[in-house]
C-alpha cells in the first residue's frame, strides 16, 4: 500500500507536465492569433528571385589611354587646393582660428588659385550669408 501511494504521488506531477507540455505544442501549432510571419504554410510561393543582372558589356577596341602624368598632377593639386579651401572657408564660418591658422600655409602656396576660387564663390553665393562668409574668406586669402 504504502508503494502504491508512493507511485501515484509521483505519477500525478508527471502527467501533469506531459499534459501541459503536450497542450504547449498544440497550441502552438494551431494557433490562428498568431502572425502570419509564425506560422509555415504551403499556400503562399515563394517570391521570385530576379535573375542577377547581365555582366556589362565591353567596349570594342583596346582601353583608352590614361591621360599624361602631368595632367594628373595639375587635377590632383587642383583637387587638394579645392578641399583645403573648403575646409578654410568652414574654419572662417564657425570662428575656428586655430584650423584658420593651420590651413592658410597650405593655400598662400596657391595663392592664385584660392584667390579665384574664393572670388567665384562670391559670386555664385545663392544667399547673403553664403556670399558674407564668401567675401570674408576672400578677405583672409588676400591679407
Amino acid at each position: 500500500m504504502q508503494n502504491t501511494r508512493g507511485l501515484l504521488i509521483l505519477a500525478v506531477p508527471l502527467v501533469a507536465g506531459v499534459v501541459l507540455v503536450s497542450a504547449l505544442v498544440l497550441r502552438r501549432s494551431g494557433d490562428p492569433e498568431l502572425p502570419r510571419s509564425a506560422k509555415r504554410t504551403t499556400e503562399e510561393p515563394a517570391a521570385p528571385v530576379a535573375p542577377p543582372p547581365p555582366p556589362a558589356a565591353r567596349p570594342a577596341g583596346p582601353p583608352p589611354k590614361p591621360a599624361p602624368e602631368a595632367v594628373i598632377a595639375k587635377a590632383t593639386d587642383e583637387a587638394r587646393v579645392k578641399s583645403t579651401y573648403q575646409n578654410f572657408r568652414t574654419a572662417i564660418a564657425t570662428n575656428n582660428h586655430a584650423l584658420q591658422d593651420a590651413l592658410r600655409p597650405s593655400l598662400l602656396k596657391e595663392r592664385d588659385f584660392a584667390v579665384r576660387l574664393a572670388q567665384q564663390d562670391v559670386t555664385a553665393a545663392p544667399s547673403d550669408l553664403d556670399r558674407e562668409i564668401a567675401q570674408k574668406t576672400l578677405e583672409a586669402l588676400r591679407r
